[in-house]
């Protein structure tokens, strides 16, 4: 990926992220409320959705194209 294909994200494109974030953040409640009552040799699956899910959340808390973390608003 070159700096031309890289474009900087709009506010527009920063909401959707919030959105998407949030969105992924539910799922991951309801996942996590549903394993509790999965059977023990089911819940790999569970998990296994888990963690793409928290993969997820990492890679929108990355700034595109830097490779880091951007600061959050405390």
């Amino acid at each position: 990926m070159t700096e031309e294909t890289v474009t900087p994200l709009t506010g527009r494109d920063r909401a959707t992220l919030s959105e998407v974030a949030c969105d992924l953040i539910v799922v991951e409640h309801r996942l996590r409320d549903l394993r509790r009552w999965t059977p023990e040799a089911t819940r790999c699956h569970l998990d296994a959705a888990l963690d793409n899910i928290a993969d997820a959340l990492d890679c929108l808390h990355v700034e595109p194209g830097t490779g880091t973390s951007t600061p959050e608003a405390g």
